[in-house]
């Protein structure tokens, strides 16, 4: 659930923050970017957020001189045209990654008819800042995998030779010049405080609001840990691991329980450490957790507690989503049957190897269920999963979008082999009857003393088929009828 600031901000964002094509924007930086800059955003931070955000942030580079920290004046149409017509849509997801991250700064001022923004890059953290985050290197790690995440780093290691055994021989500033007799005026040394220099990166800062700090000293125990134990440092480190595990406040407590040391300080490599085996304790081992965008807000919608009481796509979506998997399987059996163990190791099956979420494996389920399938078998269910990861489904919402032409599909085709069916026969009482011809249903018609219209653009001289419905006259041969009585006479005088 979103708080409710969280809710606010979103629909800020989204709302009244939007660009039009004809407002105008500058691009300014605190200090200078580098081509290093270029490199560590590409190698460390590509990974982590989408092609849209990391082109939005290479061409608002591309803005600044080469020796400046401002560019000219643009408009909002011309970005869009450089960014190969991006919509606006997505040009606003692109800068709202880019702030997510600490990439960019965004300011704005209504000027009545336009607005006109100002977007103030920041440099990424140096490599050395990068790996020992705690929060952006865990999910380049679980983004690329171990193997791609050593090698990055390791390229970023700094050589040094072994100089214990070299004498240095580096002369000082005094050994080489003269200092001057003069000195430097206070005019000469005004507006010092002007000149550029390298531009820092932002810091992240998580709010204590999304830690209750206050429940979690409440759960300490002065035993174990004291308060002046917790240091901002400690915070901070508590903040990330929050924010990537999402740890709450009384597993917290133990975590760091395990982390004091001897002196009764933490050591926050060991809770680091803690964090993440707990972590994996629960997820499964190997599992890191992956950076995600936050979903759009969106209107609270009446969860159902039966299938049978869906009214809209939204509370379908709501029911998968919420509902586990095993009442699932119970709700769409029909006769409200527990689910077999040959269903739920079929379930356990896919999900374990297309590494699906569960709300999709629901869906993927409910689905499967609606073709009139068993889903007892993975092979039938993993064929699906397949195809939907080819196309990125992630949500319940994709997989309704991704599904929906294909039901449609269906619809049609019923609906055209309907109509077939009904041109081949003619429904009486409800029943249907082989196909009767015109001529035949006329000369029926005449017999029962009924009149049929004549269908239009039909021939004066039809010839219609006589229907002789009088039995033929039957004729014997005399010859035969007078051996029949003498039988019948034999029979009669018992010879």
């Amino acid at each position: 659930m979103y708080k409710e600031g969280a809710i606010m901000r979103q629909q800020q964002l989204e709302g009244s923050h939007q660009p039009d094509p004809g407002d105008s924007y500058v691009v300014e930086t605190t200090g200078l970017l580098t081509a290093v800059d270029r490199r560590v955003l590409t190698q460390l931070y590509l990974p982590l957020i989408n092609v849209d955000a990391y082109t939005l942030y290479q061409t608002l580079f591309d803005h600044l001189p080469i020796m400046g920290t401002q560019s000219e004046q643009h408009t909002h149409y011309q970005l869009q045209t450089l960014l190969g017509d991006m919509s606006q849509q997505r040009l606003v997801q692109a800068r709202l990654i880019l702030e997510g991250v600490r990439l960019l700064k965004s300011y704005v001022v209504d000027k009545g008819e336009s607005r006109h923004y100002v977007y103030e890059l920041a440099a990424p953290m140096n490599p050395q800042a990068f790996f020992t985050d705690g929060v952006l290197n865990l999910f380049l790690y679980s983004a690329i995998g171990e193997r791609r995440y050593n090698e990055l780093k390791k390229g970023w290691f700094r050589e040094v030779t072994d100089k214990t055994a070299m004498t240095e021989i580096t002369t000082s500033f005094t050994e080489v010049f003269q200092f001057p007799k003069t000195k430097v005026s206070d005019r000469a040394k005004a507006d010092t405080d002007k000149i550029v220099t390298r531009v820092q990166p932002l810091q992240f800062e998580i709010p204590d609001s999304y830690f209750d700090f206050e429940r979690f000293y409440n759960e300490l125990s002065p035993t174990f840990v004291t308060l002046t134990a917790i240091t901002d440092e400690v915070k901070e480190t508590i903040r990330k691991l929050y924010a990537v595990y999402h740890i709450n406040e009384d597993d917290m407590v133990s975590l760091v329980y395990r982390s004091v040391q001897s002196d009764g300080n933490i050591n926050q490599a060991q809770l680091r450490k803690v964090a993440r085996d707990f972590y994996q304790l629960n997820m499964g081992e190997g599992a890191y957790p992956t950076l995600k965008l936050k979903a759009a807000p969106t209107t609270q919608v009446n969860v159902v507690q039966s299938i049978g009481d869906i009214q809209s796509e939204e509370q379908l979506i709501a029911f998968l989503t919420q509902i586990d998997t095993f009442n699932l399987i119970k709700e769409l059996s029909t006769y409200g049957a527990d689910p077999t163990a040959k269903e739920l190791a079929a379930v356990e099956t896919v999900m374990a190897k297309r590494k699906m979420p569960l709300p999709v494996m629901n869906a993927l389920i409910y689905y499967t269920r609606l073709q009139g399938n068993s889903i007892d078998s993975p092979e039938y269910m993993e064929k699906i999963a397949r195809d939907w990861d080819m196309k990125g489904v992630v949500t319940v919402a994709d997989v309704l979008q991704s599904t929906k032409a294909f039901v449609d599909k269906k619809q049609e085709d019923y609906e055209k082999w309907q109509q077939r069916q009904n041109k081949s026969y003619r429904k009486v009482d409800g029943k249907a009857n082989d196909i009767i011809p015109d001529w035949l249903q006329k000369q029926l018609a005449v017999e029962d003393g009924k009149t049929v219209a004549e269908p239009e653009g039909v021939a004066d001289k039809v010839i219609v088929p006589e229907i002789i419905k009088k039995k033929p006259e039957i004729t014997t041969d005399p010859a035969m009828l007078e051996k029949i009585a003498q039988f019948r006479k034999d029979l009669k005088e018992g010879r």
